[in-house]
């Protein structure tokens, strides 16, 4: 079989990565170092790349440099906590030069409409320079991570959105791919071709492997990637699809360059980032990796160096940080792993996916849903509750870019009731609320593989009616929003849930300091009355959206002909 021309360093490399029974193998470069033996949590046989397994970014980026002049200084570092997010797509958002595309600029023009709406925080959809070919741009296949597609705008429009955001008190995050890049950016041309030192930046084998790399549909990662030079075929490492493949973060070099992308936004005027697909960083010979016990302890050290040498001094300098993961976590330990492990601090926030889940069957199937051991109810008092009690914030939404669930005019068939009842749940239950863009003006996606159609053009030819009905989704969603800002206990206060006997309903108190809220909800199709037994000493009770014809009588609270699907919010004292 022919092999490449290494130099003598090289051939030292992979002499020893082939006495380690690796020979299919090659991710070597002429920077490479004699490989290590295996770290105790690997398999032997699996993929070692050259390189240090240490996560450690010290010294590898430079200082913390926010420009004052587009970045917004925090009262607190926990800023998160109280933030009503608004995630848009940019290429679908607001179109400001009527070429068809949305745009940074049309975000611009588009901020009281949001700060309207009661939202204080913006995350914006993958906007680096691109390779995605689509109408709304994928985004997610970057091919330099220093600017700006031109097709959504410049740098310089990207500085003034910021500064235009943070004037009015908006903050906004990026969203962060580390795990791969395109097939088309610079670092991966060089890989393949074997220059300027990037060939062990991905991950090259000479054939498939025979078994594992696996990816979600059973088959291998590994994609054809032409010849070498000798002319023999080649494959590289991409889970996701053969247009973004992995990086390699057992390279140090690798490591540096994208805590530096990420130095260099924070400092451009961010106020943190949402990062992509954090359970695949570290490659292994499994493929997919999903289970807490199947993350390599690499990944999570990673994170939790980014956050400690690249996130944590802007705190000193008084513009505080934050990060969220996207993680399709299923236990406790999956969302705490990410946030805190072997006790060091990683992200600030993980993405919640089981809520959302567990709104859209509540309201579809009622109170039984809600209160049985797999419910909302149980999910909250327990998984949730225990999280934030650790300071291990988690952020919710209905849903999103991906194929994870219908847009809720969708999910609920334009079911106003439905989509309003959801919409109170996500802005009083815990958790940092995330709305999707165009979910007020009840824009339509069905979950059908197709994620696509979930990115698509907001229509604003139907804000002006929707404004003016007090019943609008628009109507609701903004009422919960400026609600949720008015009352800190709605914010960052204790669930606790309340006793509603055979009641098709479901009730809870938010409390934090001397404040309380209650939140009571008809999960039925039926008018409904009921009483409710509130904390002992309750003397007052003030309806702040909904329950007309309540009373409170020996701290019980009666209410008379709820209406179907209905939901009330109350302050206590």
């Amino acid at each position: 079989m022919k092999h490449r021309l290494f130099s003598a360093a090289s051939l030292a490399a992979l002499t020893l990565i082939l006495s380690l029974s690796l020979a299919s193998f090659s991710c070597v470069s002429a920077k490479s170092v004699a490989s290590e033996a295996p770290a105790s949590d690997q398999d032997p046989a699996e993929f070692r790349a050259p390189g240090s397994d240490s996560m450690e970014l010290a010294g590898l980026v430079g200082p913390a440099s926010p420009d004052p002049a587009s970045s917004l200084k925090a009262a607190e570092a926990d800023w998160y906590k109280d933030a009503n997010f608004y995630h848009l797509w940019v290429a679908s958002f607001a179109d400001s030069d009527g070429n068809g595309l949305g745009d940074i600029n049309g975000i611009t023009s588009k901020l009281d409409y949001l700060k309207d709406l009661g939202v204080t925080a913006i995350w914006l959809s993958p906007f680096f320079k691109n390779a995605s070919g689509l109408g709304n741009l994928h985004g997610y296949d970057a091919t330099d991570m220093d600017m700006v597609d031109p097709r959504l705008g410049t740098n310089d429009d990207l500085k003034a959105m910021l500064g235009a955001a943070h004037s009015r008190g908006m903050r906004v995050i990026f969203d962060f791919v580390p795990n791969h890049v395109s097939n088309q950016h610079p670092w991966f041309l060089d890989s393949k071709a074997g220059r300027n030192d990037k060939r062990d930046w991905f991950i090259w084998s000479k054939e498939i492997p025979s078994s594992g790399w696996k990816n979600w549909g059973g088959g291998s990662s590994f994609r054809r990637g032409g010849t070498d030079s000798n002319g023999d075929s080649q494959y590289y490492y991409a889970i996701f699809w053969d247009g973004m493949p992995d990086l390699n973060y057992r390279n140090p070099e690798v490591r540096k360059a994208m805590a530096a992308v990420v130095r260099k936004w924070l400092d451009f005027g961010f106020d943190g980032t949402r990062i992509d697909a954090v359970r695949y960083l570290v490659e292994s010979a499994d493929g997919m990796r999903n289970g807490v016990s199947g993350i390599y302890d690499s990944t999570y050290e990673f994170f939790q160096e980014l956050r400690e040498d690249v996130l944590d001094p802007y705190t000193a300098l008084g513009y505080s940080k934050f990060m969220v993961c996207e993680n399709w976590g299923k236990d406790n330990g999956s969302f705490r792993a990410f946030m805190e492990k072997d006790g060091r601090k990683g992200f600030h926030m993980s993405l919640d996916f089981d809520f959302g889940m567990g709104v859209y069957d509540a309201v579809n199937r009622g109170t039984a849903a809600f209160s049985s051991s797999k419910g909302l109810d149980a999910y909250l008092s327990k998984t949730v509750n225990t999280l934030h009690a650790d300071n291990l914030w988690t952020g919710t939404f209905l849903n999103n870019h991906d194929n994870y669930q219908s847009r809720p005019a969708s999910a609920f068939g334009g079911d106003g009731a439905k989509i309003a009842l959801a919409t109170a749940l996500q802005f009083t239950t815990p958790g940092m609320p995330i709305w999707y863009y165009g979910n007020e003006l009840d824009m339509e996606g069905v979950n059908r593989g197709q994620d696509t159609q979930f990115r698509s053009k907001l229509d604003w030819t139907k804000l002006d009616a929707l404004k003016a009905n007090p019943t609008s989704t628009f109507s609701t969603s903004r009422e919960f929003m400026k609600l949720r800002l008015a009352r800190p206990s709605l914010r960052r206060g204790s669930y606790q849930s309340l006793d509603v006997g055979d009641e098709p309903a479901a009730a809870f108190i938010r409390a934090l300091d001397k404040e309380s809220s209650l939140v009571v909800l008809n999960l039925s199709y039926e008018p409904l009355d009921m009483e409710l037994a509130l904390p002992e000493g309750t003397k007052k009770l003030k309806a702040l959206i909904g329950g007309a014809g309540s009373s409170l009588s020996a701290s019980s609270l009666k209410l008379k002909a709820m209406p179907p699907l209905g939901y009330a919010v109350f302050a206590l004292e």
